[in-house]
């Protein structure tokens, strides 16, 4: 039960499984607890350093399980372990949330994983003496690095290709070059066989949607190739959409996309790779929603901001205004190994 202790301040304090924290305060004052990545392979155990950060020099009081994670177990260090690095590290099982981290710990956590395992994840929130953080910090635990991935080994994966209407993407379970079971455009309407009055998409579905916050830094990449098609003298100009990340969402529901829009592909076989990050030699650029205006470069927010909420993937190699038969390969959203967006996280 929460218990609630009037002070001498006219700050209202909150007691949350042992921990005195605050309310009525500016958001300034509360801490954050920063995003992590981590790789870890079936069946071993892995100390996880949890990342609170103090917000205007305030001290860390404690940090706190937001939810466990649903594949492997979660556990405490144990005392010997989280004092003097002796083994065994295994402490008891962290099994329910507002659990907090022991504080000899240093904001520490065991995770172990199953046979099997394929990824998890669990939150943490980060305490001062103002309050918790507003918001949870997110710990992914991954075996290869990536956040998300479709390698289409087995089906299509509920990838869709948009035009004039909506189909899903045809699926080969066959290998041509660097291509190993992939999709192609050839199963929708309006594509092959006719002149295009309209660009289309391979459009991810909804496991790339949602919080891709730690991806910032990190990359998506994925693989192409032609089967037909007029790559020479038919080829749109640029600049012209060739990936488009959009959170619709963001500003306040009007929605932010982000678009690399100076690519050039003549159809040839080739691993795409593009940065996460505003960078401009990464050359990702923000719709302006008009005709009349220009694609300007994002700001640090816009990205993370887009990364939080991602909506839509989508992949356009239709480059040509006539038609055109492609493969697509092996798409992934992957971690960064760093995190400078501090300053965004709410």
């Amino acid at each position: 039960m929460l218990r609630q202790r009037r002070l001498m301040s006219p700050i209202w304090l909150v007691i949350v499984a042992g921990v005195l924290v605050g309310s009525g305060n500016s958001a300034a004052t509360y801490p954050k607890a920063l995003h992590v990545v981590v790789t870890a392979q079936a069946q071993t155990d892995i100390v996880i350093q949890l990342l609170p950060n103090a917000t205007g020099g305030y001290p860390i009081l404690a940090t706190q399980i937001g939810s466990v994670p649903s594949s492997g177990a979660l556990y405490q260090l144990s005392q010997v372990y989280a004092v003097y690095g002796y083994m065994p590290q295994k402490g008891t099982q962290i099994t329910s949330s507002y659990t907090n981290v022991s504080s000899l710990a240093s904001n520490r956590v065991l995770f172990s994983a199953p046979i099997g395992f394929t990824g998890a994840n669990f939150t943490y929130y980060a305490i001062n003496k103002y309050g918790m953080s507003t918001s949870a910090g997110i710990v992914y635990i991954t075996v290869d690095g990536s956040a998300v991935s479709s390698p289409f080994t087995t089906s299509n994966e509920n990838w869709f290709v948009v035009y004039d209407a909506t189909a899903s993407a045809g699926w080969s379970a066959t290998s041509i070059g660097n291509l190993n079971h992939f999709i192609y455009s050839d199963s929708i309407p309006y594509v092959v066989g006719s002149a295009n009055t309209a660009r289309w998409s391979f459009t991810a579905p909804s496991k790339f949607s949602g919080n891709f916050e730690r991806a910032y830094n990190g990359y998506i990449s994925f693989w192409l190739t032609s089967f037909a098609g007029d790559f020479t003298t038919s080829v749109y100009p640029n600049p012209k959409t060739f990936v488009a990340l959009t959170c619709a969402t963001c500003a306040s529901g009007a929605g932010i996309t982000l678009a690399q829009r100076n690519i050039t592909w003549v159809g040839d076989t080739r691993l795409f790779n593009f940065t996460l990050n505003e960078q401009p030699i990464n050359g990702w650029k923000k719709d302006p929603k008009s005709v009349f205006l220009s694609w300007t470069t994002p700001t640090n927010c816009d990205f993370f901001n887009v990364l939080s909420g991602l909506s839509s993937v989508a992949i356009y190699p239709d480059v040509s205004t006539g038609q055109e038969s492609v493969g697509l390969d092996d798409v992934r959203i992957v971690f960064g190994q760093t995190d400078n967006s501090v300053s965004c996280y709410p």
